[in-house]
């Protein structure tokens, strides 16, 4: 069995002409390229596998470590929201709403002002990339099933 996949045009024409010989030589019948087809897909389906491995288990493993980094991003964030008085301009909307509408603009420019937009910005940043991360795993995986799903029907790739 030959188990280098990637095989030139070369290649594929003396793989057909010693299948051919072994069939003259062994008195076999001709199955009209059957076999070589399947070899080939075979082969086909090797190399596909052999480049979608790795591409996937990366996808994987930068996806896991982007739910590390948003799981820090988060711990970080809330920690600099509760040391910060935007927390307790939140809780004061919930507490004395009528207040908060009275004086709207003095309220809205302290949030502004207290506001830790390095700990927004370090979440907002994480939050997408972890959005783009699950993109790019899932059509790792959809490109690795198609792959599994194509040999085990015997459909070419």
């Amino acid at each position: 069995m030959i188990t280098e996949p990637n095989l030139a045009k070369s290649d594929h024409v003396a793989l057909e002409q010693a299948i051919k010989r072994h069939y003259e030589q062994n008195k076999l019948p001709d199955f009209n390229n059957y076999l070589l087809n399947k070899i080939l897909n075979r082969l086909n389906y090797e190399r596909e596998l052999k480049i979608l491995k790795p591409k996937l288990w990366t996808a994987v493993g930068i996806f896991l470590a982007g739910l590390g980094l948003l799981a820090l991003a988060l711990d970080v964030s809330f920690m600099t929201f509760v040391q910060t008085p935007t927390s307790h301009y939140f809780s004061l909307m919930f507490t004395d709403f009528g207040l908060i509408m009275a004086n709207w603009q003095d309220y809205s420019l302290g949030i502004l002002e207290s506001l830790p937009l390095g700990a927004l910005a370090l979440l907002l940043s994480c939050l997408l990339g972890s959005i783009l991360l699950v993109d790019f795993a899932t059509h790792r995986l959809l490109n690795f099933r198609k792959a599994l799903h194509a040999i085990h029907y015997g459909s070419q790739l």
